[in-house]
């Protein structure tokens, strides 16, 4: 388990810290001290004391002064550098899914966004209620709001799709966005649904034998709006403001231009809607996914049956052609104008444009805004409550609307990053405040008992600012060696998470990945880690660089008591 695996590397770490430090205060004395008071009789007594013997037979202080100075300086900077790592990672983890929401709004370039949310309805196909929304009258009182600096809204009706010919070439560069799916698993449920969305295209009356149908959302903006996205962004054809207001004419936006080759500006676009009754559509029940009462014994339905189960499903919809012609291409980056494209997680590589005024003309019930985004003029707290309160009335106004407000989401990421890195610096700096204490009564009584090399160094004709300086190297080294041990356990954390993927890898190959994270969860927990990326080498240089300066300034000081010491 990851969190075990940190706390463990951090907690070791202050646990033997902690015992170093205890023995170190309780049984360091300096040599000279020793030299003077203990006598004959008292070394005989402490011949018995393990500590004593130890010392005597084994050399124990020069392990101490030499030794555990670089055990002490390793366990703080592997600490350091392998702590800091993984709880940065772990933030990253925690964020993510709000990074993903600053993406698609940032991306937007918007302060506050709000886009419609799928309801859980009876039929699979309408997934999105058409009176859900923003109103045309909210719309302009955002827009109109002191606070904002522009506004944007976007209609999309995602229940149009193109009905193309088996035979025509395009059919095939659009098989992705087909609404004949294939069942995901051998279940008889999955084959059911599968088989039951090729059936309700047949109840609808398409011959599956001579056509296909795709997928195609319709996004609707403004005529202003239009003409202002697909003026950049058009390949081929013309804009008539005109034909695009009444419908006659749609601009078709692609995300390859090679796709683009496949339609003919001019032909008639093979695009239906599939529409259900306006009172159905808008009822409550509908909402909830509930049949509404009035159509409780509808007798529109079709079944399906799969080795000897057979399901009914009902059916509200009819389906429509709508009548329009191809007026212009649009090339767009499915990323970068995700506003105005519906990419549906890279299934879709086909939109339609056209103008809100259409889908009157058409007699769709498309009329609220299903895309809202607004940026604000001024970013100071005064600003920023008083539109957090009228954000917060249209949401509660608008139906089945997801929103994304930026500030709220970088305030609460920022919170969550904090609330993480207490723990880390709490425990680092414990770590940190026993390593000083320990690692400087190490290096101070290193120090002090040099006083021979100082001496000789010193009729060398060595000055106390090259011994100094000798010091410093000395133990700076400890620093500079730790850094490089700091790296191993980030490494080894590493080899195993490529282990975990490539165990996930063969699993997902062989079909028994669910077998392996009910046996091993660590396997998928651990690779959401990074620790082996671009922040490691500067962790590991500024952890460096805290332990160098530090271990200076116990240097320092205790050479400057040492040479007050020996004046006086």
């Amino acid at each position: 388990n990851p969190y075990t695996t940190a706390a463990f590397v951090v907690g070791v770490s202050v646990v033997v810290a902690t015992i170093i430090n205890l023995v170190q205060l309780i049984r360091m004395k300096l040599i000279q001290y020793e030299m003077k008071k203990v006598t004959k009789k008292k070394r005989k007594f402490e011949c018995k004391n393990l500590y004593y013997l130890l010392n005597h037979y084994m050399g124990i202080d020069k392990i101490r002064y030499r030794i555990l100075p670089n055990i002490i300086i390793c366990l703080v900077l592997v600490s350091a550098v392998f702590g800091y790592q993984f709880f940065q990672c772990k933030i990253a983890d925690d964020t993510g899914n709000y990074d993903a929401q600053l993406k698609e709004a940032r991306i937007k370039g918007f302060d506050y966004y709000m886009k419609q949310s799928p309801v859980d309805v009876y039929s699979g196909y309408l997934q999105y209620m058409h009176n859900s929304g923003v109103t045309t009258e909210m719309f302009q009182e955002l827009k109109s709001n002191e606070n904002v600096k522009s506004a944007k809204g976007a209609i999309v009706d995602y229940s149009t799709a193109l009905v193309v010919n088996k035979t025509d070439m395009l059919s095939n560069k659009l098989m992705q966005q087909s609404e004949v799916s294939e069942a995901i698993s051998d279940s008889v449920n999955d084959q059911i649904d599968a088989l039951a969305s090729v059936e309700y295209l047949k109840y609808l009356g398409v011959d599956l034998k001579k056509k296909q149908v795709f997928h195609t959302p319709t996004i609707g903006l403004s005529t202003e709006e239009v003409m202002s996205f697909a003026k950049n962004n058009l390949i081929a054809g013309e804009i008539d403001r005109k034909k695009i207001e009444t419908g006659e004419e749609v601009l078709l936006m692609v995300t390859d231009q090679d796709l683009a080759s496949y339609f003919k500006v001019g032909d008639k676009l093979p695009l239906v809607d599939f529409i259900r009754d306006k009172t159905l559509d808008e009822s409550t029940e509908c909402m909830l996914g509930q049949i509404p009462k009035g159509y409780e014994n509808q007798k529109s339905s079709y079944k399906v049956t799969v080795q000897n189960v057979t399901k009914e499903f009902l059916c509200f919809e009819k389906m429509i052609p709508l009548d329009a012609r191809i007026g212009g291409i649009v090339l767009v980056d499915a990323d970068l104008d995700s506003f105005y494209f519906e990419d549906d997680n890279g299934v879709n590589t086909v939109n339609v444009l056209t103008s809100t005024d259409a889908f009157t003309k058409w007699k769709l019930p498309n009329k609220n805004y299903t895309r809202v985004g607004v940026t604000l003029k001024k970013y100071n707290d005064t600003a920023l409550k008083s539109f957090d309160k009228t954000w917060s009335k249209y949401v509660s106004e608008a139906k089945y609307m997801a929103q994304i407000d930026v500030f709220s989401i970088l305030r609460e990421k920022q919170m969550i990053s904090k609330r993480v890195m207490a723990i880390f610096y709490l425990l680092l700096a414990v770590l940190i405040l026993l390593s000083i204490l320990s690692a400087g009564n190490t290096i101070s009584m290193n120090i002090f008992s040099m006083k021979k090399e100082r001496m000789l160094l010193n009729d060398l004709g060595m000055t106390k600012r090259k011994i100094r300086l000798l010091l410093w190297m000395r133990f700076g080294k400890i620093g500079l060696f730790g850094g490089c041990i700091s790296i191993l356990p980030v490494w080894g954390y590493s080899r195993i998470a490529a282990y975990a993927n490539d165990l996930m890898r063969n699993a997902y190959e062989n079909d028994t990945y669910d077998a392996l994270i009910l046996s091993k969860p660590w396997v998928e927990a651990i690779p959401k880690y990074d620790l082996w990326n671009g922040n490691l080498l500067q962790t590991v240089l500024v952890s460096v660089a805290v332990s160098l300066l530090i271990i200076g300034t116990i240097v320092t000081v205790s050479y400057t008591h040492l040479r007050a010491h020996e004046t006086c």
